[in-house]
């Protein structure tokens, strides 16, 4: 899997939290920014683009 390839740690978070994960500060932001305004015409294209960041 991806993230143990990458030895990215899994961070545990409750399921029903009002408080942002880490994911929100960095993650989601650079691949809304990174994928902004832009069209994939298949779900391969999409994963693709994204591990390709």
């Amino acid at each position: 899997n991806f993230k143990n390839r990458r030895g990215i740690p899994l961070v545990p978070q409750p399921p029903y939290s009002p408080d942002l994960s880490p994911c929100d500060f960095f993650l989601f932001l650079k691949l809304k920014n990174t994928l902004k305004g832009r069209h994939f015409g298949t779900l391969e294209n999409i994963q693709k683009n994204v591990t390709d960041m």
